[in-house]
């Protein structure tokens, strides 16, 4: 008897909600945009960001694919939809290549380089050979050639998936070029320890990202540098699902709480870890574990989770893995403790206890008893007396923290300001007016750009309170846990210790997992506390 597809349901559900942020009038100026917040509700924002149009591509395999329901399949009316949906794509490029992601003249690597992955997808599923698509997709390749983000790299990961496709599409040797270049670049940014840098260190979702697209670039290409690259990303990400399929996201960079699976489905033919991965992931799935479309908001559902869950429901069915697949002692088999020095973080299974442990991120953890999750610690936030907000949840600098010994860290770091203010509050007219204006210089917006990203999301500035944290693993598998907050004298601050809340800015994080609310984050006083969790 065939397997069923853990995918279907969450895929035919996804793909009502997706029909319904299309423009599907086509005498409509609009018709083919999923920008539903800019053609529908009019009032809520001025221009239409280029993420949406990744729903070109579950159209595509909807129509192409019977699994997703006999109503779509060669439903003509979904193929004109979907190819609205690239003409819409083509009309709201820049005439150097690239698209906007959250504001005008933004020029946003992302949004070019996973749109057009998924636009080139579209294109290869559907047929289509309209010159306007072609030479559309050929400029966003030369532009993705000039510029590689080395920064995030997620964003150079979808840049290699689609510069192959492009070449293909197209015949470019300028954009083969720049695919050879994306692929250099990625092996550059990969640590020893595999994972890909995310604004300074590792993400767990992200890094599943990354490895979708290097997987589907390997899978059309067969450039064995992208297997390498694709089999020591899965190594370590093996480490850090936790044993109830859940994703410990306080221990990543940027919080993310999510695994997106075609790439692991893709990797798990020639990756041994890949198949340990795929198995968590299926068994996190069925437990009600796994953050999906069901729990992205729109952008996001159109823009990562609905594709990407719909490459792996076709991948499922093609592949469906058979059997119980046993697990080494290796990666989600290890027992024992494995550090990885380079990312500040640690995995431990001593007995029935799992402990992921991020000492470079002021020593936030989570621990499991057997599959139960047992203690949780996002770090320490303060509210100063003017409403400033701070909190130590964010990477240490290299003098911050001390190894002691193997199963011993002393953290010494100041609390540092977050920024939760909303900018358009204030200042949208103004910069719309700058937008349009200076922003069309040459030059200008990349460096504001960068200014927006120092400002809100790097920023690192120390604050008026300390943590010293001593943390020390224990022969059961548990954690000690001995912190003293200090406060400068004359300031007056809230404190929590929070056990979900997340502090860095990342539009793909803060969605609702079933383990978010499973403790409370009380208000804490400053000064000496020892916890010891077992």
């Amino acid at each position: 008897m065939r397997a069923r597809n853990p995918f279907l349901e969450v895929s035919r559900m996804g793909l009502r909600r997706l029909l319904g942020l299309a423009c599907r009038n086509p005498l409509s100026r609009h018709f083919g945009s999923f920008a539903r917040d800019f053609w529908h509700y009019r009032a809520v924002t001025d221009f239409p960001s280029a993420t949406y149009q990744q729903g070109v591509l579950p159209l595509a395999l909807a129509y192409a694919n019977r699994l997703f329901g006999k109503e779509y399949y060669r439903n003509d009316r979904i193929r004109k939809l979907a190819v609205g949906g690239v003409r819409r794509w083509v009309e709201i490029q820049h005439s150097d290549g690239s698209f906007d992601e959250w504001y005008p003249q933004e020029h946003s690597h992302v949004a070019t380089a996973f749109t057009s992955y998924a636009v080139s997808e579209a294109v290869r599923i559907l047929g289509i050979s309209e010159e306007a698509v072609i030479r559309a997709l050929e400029r966003a390749g030369a532009w993705l050639g000039r510029k590689i983000d080395r920064d995030v790299a997620n964003h150079t990961a979808g840049a290699v998936a689609a510069l192959w496709n492009i070449a293909e599409l197209t015949g470019s040797e300028t954009v083969r070029k720049a695919y050879n270049r994306n692929v250099e670049a990625m092996g550059d940014l990969q640590s020893e320890e595999g994972w890909f840098p995310e604004n300074g260190s590792f993400d767990i979702g992200y890094l599943s990202v990354s490895l979708h697209y290097l997987a589907k670039a390997y899978d059309r290409s067969g450039d064995e540098r992208i297997r390498r690259m694709v089999e020591r990303g899965a190594e370590f990400l093996d480490f850090f699902v936790a044993p109830d399929g859940a994703v410990p996201s306080e221990i990543g960079n940027r919080n993310t709480q999510y695994l997106m699976p075609a790439g692991i489905l893709l990797a798990a033919r020639y990756s041994e870890a890949a198949r340990r991965l795929r198995r968590r992931f299926l068994e996190g799935l069925e437990a009600g574990r796994v953050v999906g479309p069901t729990e992205a908001d729109d952008r996001y559902f159109t823009f990562f989770f609905l594709p990407n869950f719909m490459q792996a429901a076709v991948l499922y069915s093609e592949n469906p893995p058979v059997g119980v697949e046993e697990e080494e002692k290796t990666g989600g088999g290890l027992y024992g403790v494995r550090d990885f020095p380079r990312a500040r973080a640690l995995v431990s299974r001593v007995q029935s206890r799992t402990l992921f442990l991020n000492y470079g991120k002021g020593g936030v953890f989570r621990l499991y008893r057997g599959p139960k999750l047992v203690g949780r610690d996002a770090g320490y936030f303060a509210r100063l007396e003017d409403g400033r907000l701070l909190t130590t949840a964010l990477l240490a600098e290299s003098e911050e923290v001390r190894k002691i010994t193997a199963t011993e860290f002393l953290i010494e770091t100041p609390f540092k300001f977050v920024d939760d203010t909303v900018p358009a509050e204030r200042f949208l007219v103004p910069f719309r007016f700058f937008s349009a204006t200076a922003g069309r210089v040459p030059g200008v917006m990349p460096r504001f750009n960068e200014w927006v990203k120092e400002r809100y999301i790097r920023a690192r500035k120390p604050g008026p309170l300390r943590l010293k944290r001593c943390i020390t693993l224990l022969d059961s598998g548990g954690i000690r846990v001995e912190d003293e907050v200090t406060v400068e004298s004359g300031v007056k601050a809230e404190l929590i210790r929070a056990t979900s809340t997340s502090a860095m800015h990342v539009p793909s994080s803060r969605y609702a997992a079933t383990e978010d609310f499973l403790f409370e984050e009380e208000p804490v006083e400053s000064g000496k506390s020892v916890r010891v969790i077992e």
